[in-house]
């Protein structure tokens, strides 16, 4: 073995001992590769002290300061099949802070198979802190039969190619889904959901007051996704929730699948446009359905995109009549409410029109702007 002008001589253990710890990177890098290349030679050096080459390695392994020489090393001890070596990785994988050496003793372990080892891969499956370990587990634990419902849906959930069968939730499979949708994989279990079917959702739906603010919304918006029948009484039961993210999603759906409405969401829905947190202020005027006057509404609220929904919905509700309003806020301080009033001049067609028109002499700068703006937009596309 040679390394630049130094040539380097490995007889014995003794050899190898001294080289690993050698000042010189480049030297114990080289030694490493060497060893990787050919674990056998290694191993006929015996022991001496009770110790061989495996041991050497795993002694360097932790004494080594800097990541990447680490990585190295136990890239190296790797190439080794021994028991010792398959111990180390095991617990690598269960207590190793880092991805880097997680998925390199994942790696060991998907080519060196041992049923034992099932009970310790569980355990780094259920890890419910580090998602890189629970998902090496998964993908080693994949193919194995046997195992308790709820691991075989983390699994799934977090392994690739895993396979669905008899991971249904019904009746008899839902309190072990909703400890996993209660998890920290949540999202990754509510994919797996998705991928299983809609036939989930009237389960999920029976066991809304068991459910997380998080997967309330999630199944909301998973409803308006795919389109399913339950979404109506899903949104239903959102709107009696009292979490805000909960509510704007019930809101949302209600826009969607029921716009303007029959009246029998619409005593909710008005007092949900005046509710502490803006998001759910916002989805309410957006459903159409508050009886509370955009006016009113825009004349006690204070945050800019719910002024602004207030502002569009006046225009569609008041037509000409909200001329006048628009007007004022064509003058207004906030930037927000000028757009929101110039756009819904634009959409008011010829009525919107003829007032901005009139306002392009206005004394306001910022009347005369939008006004402009007003006109531009109605002025036939150039050919040109």
């Amino acid at each position: 073995m040679t390394q630049g002008a130094r040539r380097l001589v490995v007889r014995t253990l003794h050899d190898l001992a001294a080289l690993l710890h050698d000042p010189d990177q480049a030297v114990r890098l080289a030694v490493l590769g060497s060893l990787a290349s050919d674990p056998a030679k290694a191993m006929a050096f015996g022991r001496v002290q009770d110790q061989d080459a495996v041991d050497l390695l795993r002694q360097h392994a932790t004494e080594v300061t800097g990541s990447a020489e680490r990585l190295t090393v136990l890239s190296t001890l790797a190439r080794f099949r021994d028991p010792r070596v398959d111990r180390l990785f095991e617990d690598l994988l269960l207590h190793a802070d880092d991805d880097q050496r997680i998925l390199l003793a994942a790696d060991y372990l998907q080519s060196s198979a041992a049923p034992h080892r099932r009970e310790r891969l569980g355990k780094a499956l259920r890890d419910n802190g580090n998602l890189t370990r629970a998902r090496a587990a998964a993908d080693l634990l994949v193919s194995g039969t046997g195992l308790p419902l709820a691991d075989r849906i983390r699994i799934a959930a977090l392994a690739t190619d895993a396979p669905l069968d008899g991971l249904e939730l019904d009746a008899d499979t839902v309190g072990a889904w909703l400890s996993e949708l209660a998890g920290p994989y949540a999202p990754e279990c509510q994919t797996l959901l998705e991928r299983l079917g809609t036939t989930s959702y009237p389960v999920l739906l029976a066991a809304w007051p068991a459910l997380t603010a998080s997967i309330r919304v999630w199944l909301i918006e998973w409803g308006m996704r795919s389109a399913v029948d339950g979404v109506a009484p899903a949104a239903a039961l959102g709107l009696a929730d009292t979490d805000a993210g909960v509510l704007a999603a019930a809101l949302t759906a209600i826009r969607a699948t029921d716009p303007g409405g029959d009246g029998e969401h619409a005593p909710r829905i008005t007092a949900l446009a005046t509710h502490a947190d803006p998001r759910v202020r916002l989805a309410a005027i957006a459903t159409g359905q508050v009886a509370t006057s955009p006016a009113d509404l825009l004349a006690a609220e204070t945050d800019p995109r719910v002024r602004a929904a207030c502002i569009r919905q006046l225009a569609g509700t008041q037509g000409r009549q909200a001329l006048p309003l628009l007007v004022d806020c064509l003058a207004s301080s906030r930037w927000t409410d000028r757009a929101a009033a110039t756009d819904a001049l634009i959409d008011l067609g010829v009525d919107g029109l003829e007032c901005a028109t009139l306002l392009l002499e206005h004394a306001e700068l910022s009347v005369r702007t939008a006004a402009a703006r007003v006109v531009a937009a109605h002025l036939p596309a150039s050919t040109g």
